[in-house]
């Protein structure tokens, strides 16, 4: 089609627009439609869950592992008012479920990623562990002096992966068991999984649970989150902007609406 034509018909196109505005709209709304649907939902498939191990489970941990199962792990059981160590793996082949490993410890809340080693990685206060791949087992971290290794703050923080070897928290919550009451951590922590020991550490402007994030580099950018203080609920909507490798941070802007857990 040469471009005499290809003019001709745009021209023919915009004349019936022009003349014919509310059948344009509907034909336009519909195609708008349509496409959005086939977007979102054409490559969505329904799962029956009747062999769904029969366990309650909320807050809890879920990975896509490297051979595209999935590992769903802890949470807290409503049934029996508890945390619980146990875990699920999906297959996405055969669309069952099978027990999975138990995990040294109870998680409820904790962040959990899939390392480019394949591994998985669990980190909440409770303590952290990695899920081995190979191995099909669940290690837990120690320190020198053969004591859990654990991360404060126990919920509410994303986290994530940098160059494939150290995990970013971002706050979170912090449970003050003498005086009985939560307070958000102002902390961002670097840990490295070789050496399974925190690198650097490096102070938020404010402390905060359940904000956005995103990294970008060394760049890690933070929006709004909640703050705990003396029993109070602070909802924020400022956005930080903080550089991993100097430890400096400024403020960017505020947001348009207060934004937490997202």
């Amino acid at each position: 089609m040469n471009k005499e034509k290809i003019k001709k018909l745009g021209e023919k196109l915009y004349s019936f627009i022009k003349a014919h505005k509310i059948i344009s709209l509907c034909i336009f709304l519909f195609l708008a439609f349509y496409t959005n649907n086939t977007i979102r939902y054409g490559s969505y498939e329904t799962v029956s869950v009747n062999d769904y191990p029969l366990e309650d489970r909320v807050y809890h941990g879920v990975s896509l592992m490297c051979n595209n199962n999935v590992l769903i792990t802890g949470g807290y059981r409503p049934s029996q008012s508890q945390a619980i160590n146990t875990t699920l793996i999906f297959d996405t082949e055969t669309k069952t479920f099978k027990q999975g490993p138990k995990m040294n410890l109870p998680h409820v809340n904790h962040a959990q990623f899939t390392m480019p080693n394949c591994n998985i990685v669990i980190v909440d206060n409770n303590g952290i562990e990695t899920y081995d791949y190979k191995t099909n087992k669940f290690i837990l971290w120690k320190k020198s002096n053969g004591e859990k290794s654990s991360y404060e703050s126990y919920e509410y923080h994303p986290a994530f992966v940098q160059n494939g070897e150290y995990i970013i928290t971002i706050g979170g919550v912090i449970e003050n068991k003498k005086e009985n009451y939560n307070y958000s951590d102002n902390k961002i922590k670097i840990l490295n999984t070789k050496t399974r020991k925190t690198e650097k550490i490096i102070t938020m402007p404010s402390a905060r649970t359940s904000p956005g994030a995103a990294l970008v580099g060394e760049n890690l950018y933070i929006f709004g989150g909640i703050k705990l203080e003396n029993q109070r609920k602070i909802y924020l909507k400022d956005s930080i902007l903080v550089n991993l490798k100097t430890g400096k941070s400024k403020k960017i802007a505020d947001l348009t609406f207060y934004r937490y857990n997202f």
